[in-house]
């Protein structure tokens, strides 16, 4: 018996010498073999050979070889982490900081008076001898006193001589002696009221009209 693979007839495979009928389609490799069972219908031939033509020979059979998937490299396991085993946060991307918007506000007129000092100076007209002084106060009101005028003057009452008062961007004058001496000099047309006092020189008149 020769070492060489036995061609089947019918559908061109390489068989081993020592079979008798095709692997492939069961067909008798020799006439010898041809009283054999024929294959049942459930088996039939797979790419038989057509008359008058050459057989049609798989190309894996030329070597009478089976195609071999591809081998993929061994992986390992998933690897379980210990029931212990910290889990690592989500990442989350750092959010841009966010940028405090500059916003110039309007500032109401009428409440300018909340925001800026109401000072008031009161210079010291000197008489022969004496130096100019310049008095300061801050305040929405002032109360003038001998003590935080002029020291001394017994004819500016101790108590309560005047009081100054900043009212709607205004300073607002009122007398608050006992005697009522408290006057403004008049330096430019002023209107005058009914029961208002004017002092000329050192003599005091009350307008009526």
């Amino acid at each position: 018996m020769t070492d060489k693979p036995v061609r089947c007839p019918n559908c061109g495979y390489a068989n081993e010498p020592r079979n008798h009928r095709c692997k492939r389609c069961n067909y008798p490799l020799r006439e010898e073999d041809s009283s054999m069972p024929s294959p049942s219908p459930s088996s039939a031939p797979v790419n038989a050979t057509v008359v008058g033509k050459s057989a049609n020979i798989d190309p894996w059979d030329m070597d009478n070889s089976r195609p071999v998937s591809q081998q993929l490299p061994p992986q390992d396991p998933p690897h379980k982490a210990p029931a212990n085993a910290a889990v690592p946060a989500e990442f989350s991307a750092p959010s841009p900081k966010a940028r405090k918007l500059e916003v110039n506000k309007t500032i109401d007129p009428s409440r300018m008076a909340l925001f800026e000092k109401n000072v008031l100076k009161l210079v010291r007209i000197p008489k022969e001898g004496e130096k100019e002084a310049t008095l300061e106060f801050e305040g929405e009101k002032i109360i003038l006193t001998r003590d935080n005028t002029d020291p001394g003057n017994m004819t500016i009452t101790s108590r309560e001589q005047a009081a100054l008062e900043y009212k709607d961007g205004k300073w607002m004058l009122s007398d608050r002696s006992a005697l009522q001496t408290t006057y403004i000099r008049v330096n430019q047309p002023t209107e005058l009221k009914n029961g208002d006092v004017i002092l000329l020189g050192n003599r005091a008149f009350r307008v009526e009209f």
